[in-house]
């Protein structure tokens, strides 16, 4: 009776999975192959197995028959890691206190009992970290940047409520994606309908809705649970599901190895520290007054998420890439200190600036010895059309003479003919001078003035 009792009790206290949560259990807990994982964790939330003791309390021909279609192999598999997972009390919440009735959902206080997270060791010289690589698939290291933001962002909120938050924040993410690539069936509930009335926190272009209230200096909240097969469903206190802080810091604990987790919490710390200075704690909330201000808060919030995609493991788009794992070096991550990132954005902006400096100058110059070829053209056009006014007129005045029969002295008619030659003379040096001046203004730089 006494373990009957105590089993009851881990079951009531434990939270279920949401679907991200299962996919990561059985691809690395019980080693089932992504492609077969998708296929189980599908019938496995229907049945809502979706937690280590539902697992092994299922029938287990239940389970063989209706999960992997009568195969024996995979089912011992993930019954094995149900029970390593109970065994070391990974994944669990403890139990949850009763709270006091409340007639406004946006200011309901969550009084939960904290799971007693054991923060790993930040090492005490990140930057020294950087050439570490790490492979993981993009689900758990957004919670772990997700987590270490916050801590900026809100700093008001506790370690516990912002692992809440950032379980919903990623778990938000993964359905939306896995709806675009068909991983996930159909549209999914009306979330905007079902969080109505509750309290919304910004995070990185999603507005979380949350369910608690301040306590002192300490934010106290609890994001609520919009996975659909729990969006509805409450608690025994009549309170809508909520996403467990026990639950997310179980999925980054089974995601990395405790120094690698420190790790890589202490690089991205020292990234949000550059954004936000202030007290580097990640394990506490932050005094808001030691922030500069609002305005970079805001600003680390708004340019959060494009600054991860920097870093987010490189995987395949589509099915194919759904909860594959790819390479993450930390280095990469402390590239995305504020310093860095604003000095890179200058020198990108400095070589635009001068490229468009010497484009426009390129062009100027073009422009400009265009325009003197036009009126060296337009002039020589003129000196042509006068010469030929001249040289006409003079020739029609001998045809004229000619034709008056007006005897025209032979002396007059050499004047004229040396006069003709030596202006066609000068008029070709002329022209041959100034097109060489005009290769040669091409060929040199304008003078800056």
């Amino acid at each position: 009776m006494e373990d009957i009792a105590t089993a009851d009790q881990s079951n009531k206290a434990e939270s279920p999975w949401a679907l991200q949560e299962l996919l990561t259990f059985l691809t690395k807990d019980a080693k089932i192959p992504l492609k077969d994982a998708m296929g189980y964790a599908q019938t496995i939330m229907k049945e809502k197995w979706n937690s280590p003791s539902r697992l092994l309390e299922a029938n287990v021909d239940e389970v063989r028959g209706k999960v992997t279609k009568g195969e024996a192999k995979p089912v011992q598999a993930i019954l094995k890691a149900a029970k390593k997972i109970t065994a070391s009390g990974q994944g669990t919440s403890p139990p949850i206190k009763k709270r006091p009735a409340e007639s406004d959902n946006t200011t309901g206080s969550s009084k939960r009992s904290k799971p007693g997270i054991a923060f790993p060791a930040l090492h005490p010289k990140p930057p020294s970290l950087s050439h570490i690589s790490l492979t993981t698939n993009r689900a758990p290291l957004l919670l772990a940047y997700t987590l270490t933001l916050l801590s900026r962002t809100h700093p008001a909120l506790s370690l516990e409520s912002r692992l809440s938050i950032a379980q919903a924040y990623i778990s938000a993410n993964a359905r939306s994606y896995g709806r675009d690539i068909g991983v996930i069936e159909g549209g999914g509930v009306d979330e905007k309908a079902g969080v109505q009335g509750f309290r919304k926190i910004q995070v990185m272009g999603r507005e979380i809705a949350v369910l608690g209230r301040s306590r002192g200096d300490e934010e106290e909240v609890r994001a609520l649970d919009l996975d659909p097969k729990r969006v509805g469903m409450r608690d025994r206190d009549g309170q809508p599901a909520v996403c467990e802080p026990g639950a997310a810091w179980g999925y980054l604990t089974r995601s990395f190895p405790r120094e690698t987790l420190g790790q890589l919490l202490s690089v991205l710390e020292v990234v949000m520290e550059s954004w936000c200075p202030g007290t580097s704690s990640p394990d506490h909330p932050h005094d808001a007054s030691d922030l500069k201000d609002e305005q970079e808060r805001r600003d680390l919030d708004r340019r959060g998420y494009g600054l991860y995609t920097r870093i987010r493991p490189n995987v395949e788009y589509g099915k194919a890439g759904w909860g594959q794992k790819g390479e993450v070096r930390l280095g990469d991550i402390l590239a995305l200190r504020r310093d860095e990132v604003d000095s890179g954005t200058r020198q990108a902006g400095i070589e635009e600036v001068v490229a468009g400096m010497k484009e426009e100058g390129d062009q100027s110059r073009r422009d400009e010895n265009e325009g003197r070829g036009a009126v060296l053209g337009e002039k020589l056009e003129e000196k042509e059309e006068a010469v030929k006014k001249e040289q006409g007129g003079k020739q029609m005045g001998i045809e004229e003479a000619v034709s008056h029969m007006v005897p025209v002295p032979e002396e007059v008619k050499a004047f004229i003919t040396d006069e003709r030659e030596q202006e066609r003379v000068q008029q070709t040096e002329e022209v041959k001078s100034q097109t060489k001046q005009l290769g040669i203004d091409e060929m040199l730089p304008k003078a800056e003035s």
